[in-house]
């Protein structure tokens, strides 16, 4: 009877200690302690199939013990003052949070929150934490040389185990058409198409239906030489990329997958004609035969096997 009794006489303390641990814990979001930071640098360049990005805390920036940072959803790490840590990520769009780190906000709360930002394939994109008009953190890009200097200034976060595993959509393959098999002279209509034209075309959709690559979409892009204004070339480029968009459509490729774009003269694969040929039209014209292109270029999670193999 006397050892039941001091087991009663013991319950209520403990519950009165486990109430008050379990409160700490959401109080603190288990950063209550500063985990140690260890000496690092960035990783740089990356290849050219993946993207990378690096995150920054500056001392001071926001107050808050840590940052949790998800990508696309999930935890990768909780940044510190005078932290950084680098993370591969997927090549263009790309879900980013940056969260004060409380256990007492729901994780789907943070998980599908978020600002979107595009990271170009084989490089890295840095962005710095920083506190809105209500003190919450956010983040902002940086231009490269900004993001290097602060992250070298920083300590590298160590102590968490990123549960980021990119499952990203990547260029497969792509086929350059050149726009001279395409259509004639300042033309981009599809009843001026050319005969060699359509049949590249056709070509290519055979291609694509005839492997069992896993696509997820179709980009269509279209480029110019530099002859010509700006906005008259972007404007011929998106419409050549949307007339062969309509002709691929005609071959049974889902509609839903295929997107276009014109890109103008801003993404030349010769640079120097004007240099090189300055008063002469026609050797101009010549030399800049493989910038006037349309690029089918196809996406996807997984190679599988390949249109063409």
């Amino acid at each position: 009877m006397k050892q039941a009794n001091r087991v009663k006489s013991w319950a209520p303390v403990l519950g009165v200690l486990a109430s008050a641990v379990l409160a700490g814990c959401v109080a603190t979001g288990g950063d209550r302690f500063p985990k140690p930071l260890a000496e690092g640098k960035v990783d740089t360049p990356v290849a050219q199939e993946i993207a990378s990005a690096v995150f920054i805390r500056e001392p001071g920036a926001v107050q808050a013990q840590a940052v949790n940072i998800f990508v696309n959803g999930e935890y990768m790490t909780s940044l510190q003052d005078g932290a950084f840590k680098q993370q591969k990520v997927c090549v263009g769009g790309n879900q980013l949070v940056a969260h004060p780190s409380d256990v007492g906000t729901r994780y789907l709360e943070k998980e599908r929150a978020g600002q979107a930002f595009s990271v170009p394939a084989g490089e890295v994109a840095y962005f710095r934490v920083a506190a809105d008009a209500s003190g919450k953190p956010v983040l902002q890009q940086l231009d490269a040389e900004t993001g290097q200097q602060l992250a070298s200034a920083q300590k590298e976060q160590m102590h968490a185990l990123s549960r980021v595993e990119p499952r990203c959509v990547v260029p497969l393959k792509t086929y350059t058409l050149e726009t001279s098999a395409l259509f004639p002279f300042d033309r981009h209509d599809y009843g001026s198409m050319l005969e060699q034209g359509k049949q590249d075309i056709a070509r290519v959709a055979r291609d694509i239906a005839a492997s069992n690559a896993k696509v997820d979409r179709i980009e269509i892009v279209g480029h110019t030489d530099p002859e010509g204004s700006d906005a008259y070339n972007q404007r011929l480029s998106e419409q050549r990329a949307a007339t062969v968009r309509q002709a691929m459509q005609q071959h049974q490729l889902p509609t839903r997958d295929l997107k276009a774009e014109g890109r103008g003269e801003s993404q030349l694969v010769v640079t120097d004609c004007r240099a090189r040929f300055g008063n002469d039209k026609a050797k101009r014209t010549q030399c800049d035969q493989p910038n006037r292109r349309v690029e089918i270029v196809l996406y996807g999670t997984t190679a599988g096997k390949l249109p063409g193999q």
